[in-house]
């Protein structure tokens, strides 16, 4: 099950559990016209498991705000759609744990296994990252800027990469 990050009151009907199926529905209904998505529509989308099922995992309450000072410093508008596409890529490739390694992929069966939020491989994260932030691909924020800047030059835009297209179609996510 998903749970949503945060509700306002005036919300309180809607409630934070959706099966896989229903959070992409939220996610398709919401992706084609990037003015209507909300605080509360990026809250309910793809939120994940609990930070407590996940101890490593950063709290719900300071992922928004992270994104969007990640989109601002990768040079990205912060737009809800943004954001909330950075937050399923995450959601999907790391679950928000910071200190997450693929160590099964191709990549790490050829000595460079993906690391942190956006499950960036070492070149890749150099590559991207920017002055100040490129030194620790497992720093939340570095390792966001780099997985967004990466995204958008292969891709052309985060609502382009695989799997947020597949979840914007009502499909399961696809690595990117």
């Amino acid at each position: 099950m998903l749970e949503a990050f945060e509700h306002t009151a005036a919300h309180t009907s809607l409630e934070a559990d959706f099966t896989s199926a229903e959070a992409r529905a939220v996610f398709a209904s919401r992706t084609s016209n990037e003015n209507n998505v909300t605080h509360l529509e990026f809250s309910n989308i793809y939120a994940g498991a609990a930070a407590a099922d996940r101890p490593d995992a950063i709290p719900t309450s300071q992922r928004q705000p992270l994104i969007g000072t990640a989109l601002r410093l990768a040079s990205v508008n912060p737009t809800p759609h943004n954001v909330a596409a950075v937050n399923a890529i995450v959601e999907h490739e790391s679950g928000w744990d910071p200190k997450a390694i693929n160590n099964y992929d191709i990549n790490a069966k050829n000595g460079h296994p993906s690391r942190g939020l956006m499950q960036t491989i070492p070149t890749t994260f150099q590559a991207y990252a920017i002055p100040g932030h490129d030194r620790n691909i497992t720093d939340p924020l570095s390792n966001l800027v780099a997985g967004i800047r990466y995204a958008i030059h292969r891709y052309g835009s985060l609502q382009q990469v695989p799997g947020v297209q597949a979840l914007a179609r009502n499909d399961d996510y696809r690595g990117y």
